[in-house]
């Protein structure tokens, strides 16, 4: 879990249950640097995969059971686009759908649980 100090209650309060359902949960602000660290991650364990910035983030917020909707949202990016890179992404991995995506990504060691 990472909060910052001064974090609005609604962020405190879905922290907690964010943790509490055995998740992880980073601050908005970290984000970026989430995302960074990922890629660097990923070119050292599927280093014939690249992945950008963008779809780590996409597949990062699907892992974490979030809605094309709610993707898009968080990402001010339509729901459409979101469906266009979770579709690319699918095709990348040469996985079969969105599941298997998530699956691909923990197996690999691009993500963690």
């Amino acid at each position: 879990m990472a909060l910052v100090k001064g974090g609005v209650d609604e962020e405190v309060i879905q922290a907690i249950r964010t943790v509490i359902s055995g998740d992880y949960f980073f601050n908005s602000q970290f984000e970026p640097q989430l995302i960074k660290w990922l890629e660097r991650r990923t070119e050292q364990k599927v280093p014939g995969l690249k992945f950008t910035a963008r779809e780590l983030e996409i597949v990062l917020k699907l892992s974490k059971g979030m809605t094309s909707k709610e993707v898009g949202d968080s990402m001010q990016l339509s729901t459409r686009s979101i469906e266009t890179y979770r579709y690319d992404l699918i095709q990348k991995t040469d996985v079969k759908n969105s599941l298997e995506l998530i699956q691909f990504v923990y197996k690999n060691g691009i993500f963690t649980q």
